[in-house]
């Protein structure tokens, strides 16, 4: 199972066989307010909120790398982005950028055309605690 909450801390967003959505302002009444319809055929391992909130990352146990919008409830993007799991997803700072981390492809996408920017070379077969040192590394176009 994988949590994100969001920039602005109202909501929390769940990953696993469903794609949820969970208002928690009020830490006495946490309610469930979306379930995204996620196809279930894949477990979700990775969640991510972009910064400014409005979009979703998630990566799935059979390499499907998806983008939510989240106000309206619509998937923007899935690609096959690795043929195994995917691992980690992590937006960057402004929103530019996400990173997708697989047990054999590194790539970096570039938003908001969600268009393959570049492959982190050498990291294959990693675990997810690359996520944090991609900035540090060589990008192939």
């Amino acid at each position: 199972m994988a949590i994100a909450i969001s920039p602005d801390g109202d909501s929390l967003a769940t990953a696993y066989r469903q794609l949820k959505l969970w208002d928690i302002r009020n830490p006495k009444d946490v309610v469930e307010t979306q379930t995204l319809p996620h196809d279930e055929t894949g477990k979700l391992w990775t969640v991510d909120f972009s910064p400014d909130g409005k979009s979703l990352a998630c990566g799935a146990e059979n390499g499907k790398l998806e983008i939510w919008d989240v106000q309206h409830q619509k998937l923007v993007r899935s690609v096959k982005a690795d043929s195994d799991r995917i691992l980690s997803v992590q937006f960057s700072a402004d929103g530019n950028f996400l990173a997708s981390i697989g047990l054999y492809n590194h790539t970096l996408w570039r938003t908001p055309e969600w268009e393959m920017h570049g492959k982190i070379i050498g990291e294959g077969r990693q675990t997810s605690r690359q996520t944090d040192k991609l900035a540090n590394r060589k990008i192939d176009r």
